[in-house]
């Protein structure tokens, strides 16, 4: 039996070989979105820490300002809750 077009079988591959390809897909892209996100935050983070030490004569400055906490060896944002570990 010679049969000129697709048979339902091979249909049926193509679309589970599109469904595994999109199972790893959507999923890998959702997590660069949020990785993108998160590293953002953390870069406008940095960057306002850095202004801020820049513009203030001292630590304590920064600190009664309210917008920073030290703890231990990292200095927090208060309303974020980020922290960047001190050197």
């Amino acid at each position: 039996m010679k049969d000129d077009g697709f048979l339902l079988i091979d249909s049926l591959i193509a679309l589970k070989v599109m469904l595994i390809i999109l199972t790893f897909l959507i999923p890998t892209i959702l997590y660069l979105n949020k990785l993108d996100y998160s590293t953002d935050d953390h870069l406008s983070f940095v960057r306002n820490l850095y202004i801020e030490t820049k513009s203030n004569n001292s630590i304590e400055e920064i600190l009664s300002s309210k917008n920073y906490t030290i703890t231990g060896d990292k200095i927090c944002e208060v309303k974020t809750n980020m922290c960047i570990k001190t050197k």
